[in-house]
């Protein structure tokens, strides 16, 4: 599965740094827009190829890697691509990466040598001009539903409910982004947590965050789970959450900050 913050972090990383050329399109100093999306995706681990490619082919992976989205629905790490299909080539297509509902990334020659910004949605994709926009979420990172902006500030109120739980599932770049941690084994240091659903098989989410801890990635979130996550945030390593709970206050604005 690829990782939507590697995408996104490689244009944050060119930022304002690069200048835009569709002749000299290849990088490092120089991009243009589908050279760069592409180049992000690869980053991200959702393409292999290193050839630069262009809207036309970005318009090739519809069904495939790129999964067609409702324009209301694009969130963060989704992509968009403006043009007619079969005669976006050139100057006659756009594309770039959704950082919320109304926010994008994109390689766009209006800001000169600092090419690669961040900018508004609306009048930035293309829409400006006339031409037909087209979203997609990338295969494995699907849509929430929601049909907002995402990184919605959560509030630090130290319970572990479904916003937060969400919230994680975005950060991780879970496939699933229900609100809920499902497959979990009951115990006093979990059964306070609102978002939990009991059973087995664990879950994806738990199975990242176990990951990026570094303990076993077995998908419940048990005591030693609950005490790394407890270390990671600087709080109290008792190996329950509470609530509310001083580990799930600071997991939130830090959630808030985009900075686990």
């Amino acid at each position: 599965m690829g990782d939507i913050n590697k995408m996104i972090g490689w244009m944050e990383a060119r930022k304002g740094k690069v200048f835009y050329s569709m002749a000299q399109r290849t990088g490092p100093n120089s991009y243009d827009c589908s050279s760069a999306v592409l180049n992000a995706m690869k980053a991200g681990g959702f393409v292999e190829f290193s050839y630069p490619g262009n809207t036309e082919t970005l318009f090739g992976m519809e069904g495939k890697t790129l999964i067609p989205i409702a324009r209301n629905k694009a969130q963060r790490g989704d992509i968009f691509v403006s043009g007619r299909k079969g005669a976006s080539d050139g100057s006659a297509g756009h594309t770039g990466i959704f950082l919320s509902n109304d926010t994008i990334i994109h390689c766009t020659y209006s800001k000169g040598s600092a090419n690669i910004a961040v900018t508004p949605a609306k009048n930035w994709m293309g829409d400006y001009s006339g031409l037909p926009v087209y979203c997609y979420c990338l295969k494995g990172v699907v849509s929430n539903g929601t049909g907002g902006a995402q990184m919605v500030k959560l509030a630090i109120d130290g319970y572990w409910g479904p916003a937060t739980t969400q919230r994680l599932q975005e950060y991780f770049g879970c496939a699933v982004r229900d609100g809920v941690i499902s497959g979990q084994v009951k115990g006093d240091w979990s059964r306070r947590i609102p978002s939990i659903e009991f059973g087995t098989g664990g879950s994806n989410l738990i199975r990242a965050m176990q990951k990026w801890l570094g303990v076993t990635a077995d998908g419940n979130m048990g005591p030693g789970t609950i005490r790394a996550l407890q270390k990671r945030m600087g709080t109290t390593q008792d190996g329950v959450i509470s609530a509310p709970s001083d580990v799930v206050r600071e997991m939130q604005k830090r959630l808030n900050a985009n900075k686990l």
